[in-house]
């Protein structure tokens, strides 16, 4: 009986310091950011997601967890600076076929883990999740979390993402491109 108390109280203890080290980061969305970049036969379009909310989670100095929502209502396109043209690409990115903007405002990145200076974890773009990863350097200096990303691909068809005109469907490349930026802030 005894055994079995000490036992329970050591596991308690482990738990409960287990717990303890592990610190939640805010994201300063004001800070933070989401390029993206797509390739057509006839060149590229880029611009940016707004991250409207995130946090990140380390345990004893590592990646564990976290989630950022990314507001795709805030898409921009920085390659022109025609209004009309803005407005053209945006809205044919944020259609029915594409990411549904109207039906699924947000898009969420959900953190797995980090392992080999690869971040990984479930990316949720129009109700379809894929586990993706990507390589990601971060630091932590003081209260402050920052990371970055090198630039990274993920092929649209997985997520079901196709322009509704089927001549601008053929012109794109499946492959989208990204780059974040975090900053966060010890809560």
């Amino acid at each position: 009986m005894k055994t079995i108390k000490l036992l329970t109280t050591f596991l308690s203890l482990i738990l409960s310091l287990s717990f303890a080290e592990a610190q939640t980061y805010k994201v300063n969305i004001a800070k933070s950011k989401l390029d993206w970049r797509s390739t057509k036969i006839t060149g590229e379009h880029n611009g940016l997601v707004q991250i409207s909310e995130g946090n990140v989670i380390i345990s004893n100095g590592k990646i564990t967890g976290g989630e950022f929502i990314i507001n795709m209502k805030e898409i921009s396109v920085l390659d022109t600076d025609d209004k009309d043209k803005q407005k053209d690409i945006v809205d044919d990115i944020s259609g029915k076929t594409f990411f549904n903007v109207a039906a699924f405002p947000t898009a969420k990145f959900v953190i797995k883990g980090y392992a080999d200076g690869f971040l990984f974890g479930d990316l949720t773009i129009k109700g379809n999740t894929v586990l993706i990863k990507f390589k990601t350097q971060f630091k932590i200096v003081g209260n402050l979390f920052v990371a970055k990303t090198t630039l990274f691909t993920i092929d649209r068809r997985k997520w079901k993402l196709k322009l509704s005109n089927w001549i601008k469907e053929s012109a794109v490349d499946n492959n989208l491109e990204f780059s974040v930026y975090i900053e966060a802030n010890l809560k």
